[in-house]
């Protein structure tokens, strides 16, 4: 039995996908890429259009 890895993608909107069709941000895509090659992974997108380091790790720690 499998069990599914959670990664999570913390960026700003180069990871968010801003701009692009759902589903083709850099951790869709990952995803995809991963789930293909057989690995059980999930990738959550935390990803948000302006953040910085510390607004990431605030967010975190929240």
């Amino acid at each position: 039995m499998h069990r599914t890895c959670l990664l999570l993608a913390l960026g700003d909107s180069l990871t968010e996908g801003y701009g692009l069709p759902p589903g083709r941000a850099m951790p869709d895509v990952l995803q995809e890429m991963l789930r293909d090659a057989g690995l059980p992974v999930t990738c959550l997108n935390l990803g948000l259009s302006g953040d910085t380091s510390a607004g990431g790790l605030r967010r975190l720690r929240a």
